[in-house]
Protein backbone atom coordinates (compact mmCIF):
# COMPACT_ATOMS: atom_id res chain seq x y z
CA UNK A 1 0.00 0.00 0.00
CA UNK A 2 1.62 2.92 -0.88
CA UNK A 3 1.72 5.93 2.05
CA UNK A 4 -0.55 8.25 -0.09
CA UNK A 5 -3.03 5.74 0.17
CA UNK A 6 -2.42 4.82 3.77
CA UNK A 7 -2.12 8.41 5.20
CA UNK A 8 -5.77 9.17 3.25
CA UNK A 9 -7.44 6.61 4.56
CA UNK A 10 -6.07 6.81 8.27
CA UNK A 11 -7.42 10.62 8.36
CA UNK A 12 -10.84 9.18 6.71
CA UNK A 13 -10.85 7.02 9.24
CA UNK A 14 -10.09 10.20 12.12
CA UNK A 15 -12.80 12.10 10.53
CA UNK A 16 -15.41 9.52 11.03
CA UNK A 17 -14.80 8.53 14.45
CA UNK A 18 -15.07 12.14 15.75
CA UNK A 19 -17.77 12.64 13.71
CA UNK A 20 -19.18 9.11 15.10
CA UNK A 21 -17.81 10.27 18.90
CA UNK A 22 -19.79 13.37 18.75
CA UNK A 23 -22.77 12.19 17.12
CA UNK A 24 -22.90 9.43 20.30
CA UNK A 25 -22.31 12.07 23.10
CA UNK A 26 -24.82 14.59 21.50
CA UNK A 27 -27.76 13.24 21.46
CA UNK A 28 -28.64 10.48 23.96
CA UNK A 29 -27.29 9.80 27.43
CA UNK A 30 -28.04 5.95 26.39
CA UNK A 31 -29.63 3.92 24.48
CA UNK A 32 -32.67 3.55 27.31
CA UNK A 33 -36.13 3.78 26.56
CA UNK A 34 -38.17 4.72 28.86
CA UNK A 35 -42.45 5.64 29.35
CA UNK A 36 -44.63 7.99 30.82
CA UNK A 37 -47.68 9.82 30.85
CA UNK A 38 -48.77 13.63 30.30
CA UNK A 39 -49.99 15.31 33.05
CA UNK A 40 -49.63 18.77 32.24
CA UNK A 41 -49.66 21.12 29.17
CA UNK A 42 -48.79 24.60 29.03
CA UNK A 43 -49.52 25.56 25.50
CA UNK A 44 -48.32 28.26 24.08
CA UNK A 45 -45.33 28.12 27.00
CA UNK A 46 -44.09 24.71 26.07
CA UNK A 47 -43.95 23.73 29.28
CA UNK A 48 -45.67 19.92 30.04
CA UNK A 49 -45.26 17.90 33.33
CA UNK A 50 -44.93 13.85 32.83
CA UNK A 51 -44.82 10.93 35.25
CA UNK A 52 -42.63 8.14 34.82
CA UNK A 53 -44.52 4.94 34.41
CA UNK A 54 -41.49 2.75 33.33
CA UNK A 55 -39.61 1.03 36.99
CA UNK A 56 -35.91 2.06 35.01
CA UNK A 57 -35.21 5.79 35.87
CA UNK A 58 -32.72 6.71 38.17
CA UNK A 59 -34.23 8.85 41.03
CA UNK A 60 -32.16 11.58 41.42
CA UNK A 61 -33.43 12.59 38.04
CA UNK A 62 -37.28 13.15 38.93
CA UNK A 63 -39.61 14.34 41.45
CA UNK A 64 -40.07 11.71 43.65
CA UNK A 65 -43.60 13.54 45.07
CA UNK A 66 -44.97 16.10 42.88
CA UNK A 67 -48.63 17.26 43.46
CA UNK A 68 -50.95 18.99 40.94
CA UNK A 69 -54.46 19.21 41.16
CA UNK A 70 -55.45 17.92 44.23
CA UNK A 71 -53.14 14.73 43.28
CA UNK A 72 -49.91 13.23 44.37
CA UNK A 73 -47.81 11.58 41.43
CA UNK A 74 -44.21 9.85 41.90
CA UNK A 75 -41.43 10.40 39.70
CA UNK A 76 -42.42 13.57 37.85
CA UNK A 77 -40.20 15.92 35.62
CA UNK A 78 -40.73 19.08 34.07
CA UNK A 79 -39.96 18.44 29.93
CA UNK A 80 -36.68 20.75 28.96
CA UNK A 81 -36.97 21.05 25.39
CA UNK A 82 -40.65 21.90 24.88
CA UNK A 83 -40.53 23.39 21.59
CA UNK A 84 -39.51 19.72 20.20
CA UNK A 85 -42.28 17.67 22.93
CA UNK A 86 -44.06 16.74 19.71
CA UNK A 87 -48.38 16.42 19.52
CA UNK A 88 -48.87 14.28 22.92
CA UNK A 89 -52.09 14.43 23.99
CA UNK A 90 -52.69 14.60 27.75
CA UNK A 91 -52.53 11.60 29.19
CA UNK A 92 -51.13 10.28 26.60
CA UNK A 93 -48.26 7.29 27.08
CA UNK A 94 -45.22 7.70 25.27
CA UNK A 95 -42.01 6.46 24.87
CA UNK A 96 -38.38 8.37 25.14
CA UNK A 97 -35.00 8.40 25.52
CA UNK A 98 -33.37 11.48 27.37
CA UNK A 99 -30.59 13.44 25.94
CA UNK A 100 -27.80 15.85 26.80
CA UNK A 101 -28.68 19.00 25.01
CA UNK A 102 -31.84 20.56 24.34
CA UNK A 103 -32.63 24.42 22.37
CA UNK A 104 -35.69 25.93 22.76
CA UNK A 105 -35.82 27.49 19.14
CA UNK A 106 -39.53 28.43 19.07
CA UNK A 107 -41.46 31.22 19.89
CA UNK A 108 -43.06 30.77 23.38
CA UNK A 109 -45.60 32.97 25.12
CA UNK A 110 -44.40 34.70 28.52
CA UNK A 111 -47.26 33.06 31.04
CA UNK A 112 -46.79 31.41 34.33
CA UNK A 113 -47.46 27.81 34.79
CA UNK A 114 -47.66 26.85 38.46
CA UNK A 115 -46.90 23.97 40.20
CA UNK A 116 -44.18 22.67 37.73
CA UNK A 117 -42.17 19.61 38.96
CA UNK A 118 -38.87 20.80 39.78
CA UNK A 119 -36.82 18.31 37.98
CA UNK A 120 -36.06 18.94 34.48
CA UNK A 121 -35.19 16.10 31.73
CA UNK A 122 -34.33 16.98 27.70
CA UNK A 123 -35.89 14.32 25.89
CA UNK A 124 -36.78 12.49 22.49
CA UNK A 125 -39.80 11.16 21.42
CA UNK A 126 -39.52 7.69 20.58
CA UNK A 127 -43.02 7.28 20.19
Amino acid sequence: MSKKLFLSLLMMFLIMSSFWSCYKKGNTDSDTIYTAVLKLDGGCAKKYACIITSDNIDPSLVQSNWSYQGNIYQNAFSVKNGCSFGKIALNQTFSFKIINHSQNTCAVCEIAIPGLPNKELAIQIIS
